[in-house]
């Protein structure tokens, strides 16, 4: 829209809304955390970017969820792995640090500040 393509926008708007939907529905887990595949119960570090590329905001009780799991699952030693589920190359044994810079903005963006002295 903000370069003329008034009907394209409209387009990709109303498939940005169907697309949310579906995201919304089949990543949320039973338990109200974010998986990061869908249909699926799999922690996954880009779970945390959802709030920052708009998809929910972060004071959704679904971003507090994720954020619990990925404390819970996902942090070693102070950094945080990408996911802990074992993919083609074994079960992930590393942090990947860019994870821990998601988690930190989620927390950020959630209002979990806290300043230890």
């Amino acid at each position: 829209e903000r370069v003329g393509e008034s009907a394209e926008a409209a387009e990709w708007e109303a498939a940005s809304h169907k697309l949310r939907s579906e995201i919304l529905a089949r990543a949320t887990t039973p338990e109200g955390w974010l998986s990061g595949v869908l249909d699926k119960s799999i922690a996954d570090a880009t779970s945390l970017l959802l709030p920052e590329i708009g998809l929910l905001p972060a004071s959704d009780p679904r971003v507090a969820k994720t954020l619990e799991i990925t404390a819970q699952r996902l942090m070693r030693d102070g950094f945080v792995m990408r996911y802990d589920e074992a993919d083609d190359f074994c079960h992930p044994e590393t942090a990947f640090l860019v994870c821990t810079f998601w988690y930190v903005d989620a927390l950020a963006l959630a209002g979990q500040i806290q300043i230890e002295r």
